[in-house]
């Protein structure tokens, strides 16, 4: 299948130009794991903003709150 430019969605930039091949970004871009091959299991766990005490207590040291 062919795509031309109108066939892809404005907010989506492919890695390579789909006519010339030319990348439009770095090309260690293309490196980036897909979620299926992403060990999410040796990520740290995430933490919401409001329950990451380190981030509060700097803020409360730099007197950075509201």
């Amino acid at each position: 299948m062919c795509l031309r430019n109108t066939d892809i969605s404005p907010g989506v930039h492919p890695h390579r130009d789909l006519r010339s091949g030319v990348w439009n970004f770095p090309s260690e871009f293309s490196n980036i794991p897909t979620p299926e091959e992403y060990a999410f299991d040796r990520s740290p766990k995430y933490i919401t903003p409001s329950q990451d005490t380190v981030s509060q207590s700097l803020c409360y040291d730099a007197e950075l709150t509201a």
